[in-house]
């Protein structure tokens, strides 16, 4: 029913609309515009006050909802990242798996099913911003307003898995910080906080037997001098069934034992972010979802997501959640961003038909 050329023409369309999280003015007016041709009454859930293009934009109601974020990424070295192009049945381009395959199967099929039914489901949309930062806010304001609501998709780039899972995570930082420095010709009688920082992630990850991820290191100068601090942002993946008191204690006995082998030097740690590993309430929407697959003739396949998305501020307020969506998420944020068309003409075709048989 749902044709692939629509599916690239609107993926295109969103794709070109650069909306780095902080600016996603202009895409919420486009996804305004196409709800109400077909039918939908929006609202504004404006983030910060005074910044006017900082909302989420949202529609329709009832016990069922769908969220997805707006926001992506800078460009972080894609080449005309805003510049979509199709090859093989793929399109490119920043934001085409992460988020925005996603959004234009979703409307697809919101599309379709007024176009057939006649009416619009009963199904509660939010179309979120400022996912892909730090702080969130767009999902945290958006809780304050799910009254009544029960049942969550988060759509985010899952290979089309139903995620009833999402791995934790520790982000934190560490600082190293001598007091001593000297002319870079001495080097061998200071110690350098470069290589103590990585001294110290390295016994992170022996004494947690797990790897560690260097989100950011900054650290030293071009002057030729020992340099007297060095800084990293560091992650780890969080176990089902740990605890985030038993990471942060062991992560802090470890410093204090190294800071103890270096003499004038002190090593600060500090925590950034923390999400335990979830298991999301169960209910009957996994089991709508996997009616809705095999009313495709279509296997559903289950996984857990691999990173942080909005389910977990909806899990937090007692709401069951699913995290499924097209597109891989290895491959989202880098330079080879890209998303299967076929896959989003499935996944627009499954909502549908979770529409017609439920909503």
């Amino acid at each position: 029913m749902i044709d692939e050329r629509e599916i690239k023409s609107l993926l295109k369309k969103l794709i070109r609309i650069r909306s780095v999280s902080g600016h996603e003015g202009d895409i919420l007016k486009f996804i305004n515009s196409i709800l109400s041709d077909i039918g939908y009454n929006t609202a504004k859930i404006f983030i910060e006050k005074g910044k006017r293009e900082r909302y989420n934009l949202v529609c329709g109601d009832g016990e069922v909802g769908i969220c997805a974020h707006v926001d992506t990424v800078p460009e972080l070295g894609m080449k005309n990242a805003f510049s979509p192009y199709e090859k093989n049945g793929i399109i490119y381009g920043r934001g085409s798996s992460d988020n925005k395959g996603s959004i234009a199967g979703l409307i697809l099929s919101l599309y379709h099913y007024k176009k057939v039914a006649k009416k619009l489901p009963k199904l509660f949309i939010a179309f979120t911003v400022d996912e892909e930062e730090w702080t969130a806010d767009g999902a945290k304001k958006l809780i304050e307003h799910l009254d009544g609501l029960k049942e969550m998709i988060v759509l985010e780039p899952t290979d089309l898995k139903i995620c009833t899972e999402q791995e934790g995570s520790f982000e934190f930082e560490l600082e190293v910080e001598a007091n001593l420095s000297a002319h870079a010709s001495f080097f061998e009688k200071y110690h350098n906080p470069i290589k103590i920082l990585f001294h110290a992630i390295e016994k992170i990850e022996k004494d947690l037997k797990r790897k560690t991820n260097i989100l950011e290191i900054s650290g030293g100068w071009r002057y030729y001098a020992v340099p007297k601090n060095a800084k990293s942002l560091v992650e780890i993946k969080m176990k089902k069934g740990e605890k985030k008191e038993w990471i942060e204690n062991r992560i802090k006995e470890m410093i204090k034992s190294e800071s103890k082998k270096f003499e004038n030097t002190r090593i600060n740690f500090k925590i950034i972010d923390i999400e335990e590993y979830l298991i999301f309430k169960k209910g009957k929407l996994v089991e709508r979802l996997e009616k809705a697959f095999r009313k495709e003739g279509l296997a559903p396949a289950f996984g857990v997501m691999t990173s942080w998305t909005e389910a977990a501020e909806f899990h937090k307020a007692g709401i069951e959640c699913v995290v499924f969506g097209p597109g891989n998420l290895e491959h989202s944020h880098t330079d080879k961003e890209h998303i299967k068309i076929k896959d989003i003409k499935t996944f627009s075709e499954i909502l549908l038909n979770l529409f017609v048989l439920y909503l």
